[in-house]
């Protein structure tokens, strides 16, 4: 197995972004209507797929 190399900076920053990103989106889950929040959800998901994609036929092909 690989061993690999990640600094303790970027391991916080991972981290404290992480925890952020949670707060932020509670905060903002909060404020809108729960349709947008399931349209937003399902929209990601396809950046998401596409993205998955993308890199199947760009590192597979």
């Amino acid at each position: 197995m690989e061993q690999f190399n990640v600094s303790h900076l970027l391991l916080f920053g991972m981290i404290l972004c992480g925890i952020l990103g949670a707060m932020a989106g509670r905060a903002i889950n909060k404020k809108i209507d729960d349709a947008i929040v399931d349209k937003l959800f399902i929209l990601l998901m396809g950046v998401i797929i596409l993205i998955n994609v993308y890199n199947t036929f760009k590192y597979l092909g």
